[in-house]
């Protein structure tokens, strides 16, 4: 069984192909990839016993699969702060984002 798979997705006009874990519960986000601002509240968790902050966002998710068709929908996500400093990026130097298990309709 695969674990993890490598599809397309977009937020907005931004395209990325990255790390689509199927045991992870929550996608967790570069905040190069998703804007955050002055009114967001930040939260803290670990990973791995590396701390990060995060703030938690709805976004609209587009999938782009290897034939090129799409499938859209709304997805929490947690938007971390100080991405290249991120226990995921420790990871995997290239990772933009940690999708998880595609949620119904997506």
């Amino acid at each position: 069984m695969i674990s993890s798979q490598r599809l397309g997705l977009s937020f907005g006009s931004d395209f990325v192909t990255d790390d689509f874990d199927t045991g992870a519960t929550q996608t967790i986000i570069s905040n190069k990839l998703v804007k955050t601002d002055e009114f967001d509240i930040w939260e803290e968790h670990s990973h791995f016993g590396f701390k990060y902050r995060y703030v938690q966002k709805q976004i609209t998710l587009v999938l782009v699969d290897s034939e090129g068709k799409e499938q859209a929908g709304e997805l929490p996500v947690r938007v971390v702060r100080d991405w290249e400093t991120s226990p995921f990026k420790k990871v995997n130097g290239s990772r933009e984002s940690l999708r998880s298990r595609c949620p119904q309709g997506i």
